[in-house]
């Protein structure tokens, strides 16, 4: 069975529109359609559906209204932003700053800044040095005195674990002059200066 519920405002006002056409084109002439025990004619019908006509036509046009000036809101108000923006900033510059008067144009004035007493001064300095150190902080300085000694080396090494002669560039440990024997670091021996090993 077919429900005649209408949900939503927009479905009650296309079944209006329904109606009322139906109305228009059936209740013709001297035609009544009795309604809750009262027999009206086309014309007292389509009144009683104009109300809605109406309400909704009202709501229409208020919703059009808004949008139309929400929209002239959203382009105007910049332009009265940066305004009101540059008239407080005039304002504290020409009675100043911590100027009571400016409460009256309900701007907070600025309170008078606080001096800091040598001891606090001294006191923040010690605490940021502490932080500094606690933190590794270094400056371009200290940093920059920072380098690596020595440099890598290269070797081949052939499919028996054993190195390609000719083919090696040992690496200069730090504190050394010249690189290593590479043939030294295969298997985990020690080392030796490329000038004291045979290779």
């Amino acid at each position: 069975m077919a429900s005649n519920k209408v949900k939503g405002p927009g479905a009650f006002q296309k079944k209006v529109d329904l109606l009322e056409a139906g109305t228009k084109s059936q209740i013709v002439g001297k035609t009544t359609v009795t309604i809750a025990g009262t027999p009206m004619n086309a014309t007292q019908i389509l009144a009683q559906l104009g109300v809605a006509d109406t309400l909704f036509g009202d709501l229409a046009t208020a919703r059009l209204a808004t949008d139309k000036a929400m929209a002239a809101r959203t382009a105007g108000l910049p332009a009265v932003q940066q305004f009101v923006k540059e008239y407080v900033a005039a304002l504290k510059a020409q009675f100043g700053v911590g100027n009571p008067v400016l409460k009256n144009f309900g701007i907070n004035p600025a309170g008078p800044r606080k001096a800091r007493t040598a001891e606090q001064t001294a006191v923040s300095v010690a605490e940021a040095r502490k932080t500094r150190k606690a933190r590794g902080i270094m400056g371009k300085k200290q940093r920059a005195a920072i380098t690596t000694s020595g440099s890598s080396g290269l070797a081949l090494v052939s499919p028996t674990g054993q190195v390609e002669p000719g083919l090696v560039r040992g690496p200069t440990p730090p504190g050394q002059s010249g690189p290593v024997d590479a043939a030294g670091l295969v298997g985990g021996g020690t080392p030796a200066a490329s000038g004291s090993a045979t290779p």
